[in-house]
């Protein structure tokens, strides 16, 4: 989706551990982890959801219409962000 509807369960992933600097990766617009993103969540849950930056510029936001979906996100996430393709 490209908006946040306010219905959604949000969930943000602090992305500053994955950068090395401590400094915002934009990882919303990395190709390949935005298809592996959208991959996993396409292939493993059912419902809508939302990919974007988190106000705190250190995170990303993610928001999912279905609450479950985002704790079994939340589960996988950090693995699916620092993955080596």
């Amino acid at each position: 989706m490209p908006f946040l509807p306010p219905h959604f369960t949000v969930f943000d992933l602090d992305v500053s551990n994955f950068t090395g600097t401590g400094m915002f990766l934009n990882l919303v617009d990395d190709e390949t982890v935005n298809r592996r993103i959208s991959r996993w969540i396409y292939n493993n849950l059912e419902g809508r959801y939302f990919v974007g930056s988190a106000p705190s510029n250190t995170s990303l936001r993610f928001g999912f219409e279905i609450p479950q979906e985002a704790t079994y996100f939340g589960l996988i996430a950090s693995s699916l962000v620092n993955k080596k393709d």
